[in-house]
């Protein structure tokens, strides 16, 4: 049942955009509201479909220092 499922979606704060997209090694999209508004409707979407959605925001610092960790 898609009610208990929980899906995690990674979040991201403006102010940290442009760090993502120096880091990520997927293409994000140019301006943060571009991705926050498809990120967005992702969720809406999903959540319509009856899924338990979480957004999680990680930060840069955090997610890299994870990465070094886990050698990723």
């Amino acid at each position: 049942m898609k009610s208990n499922s929980i899906i995690g979606i990674a979040w991201f704060n403006k102010e940290d955009w442009e760090v993502w997209k120096k880091i990520s090694e997927d293409n994000l999209e140019d301006k943060y509201e571009d991705w926050f508004t498809g990120a967005s409707l992702m969720k809406s979407k999903l959540e319509d479909e009856g899924y338990n959605v979480k957004q999680v925001t990680i930060t840069p610092d955090n997610f890299t220092n994870w990465c070094r960790k886990n050698n990723k």
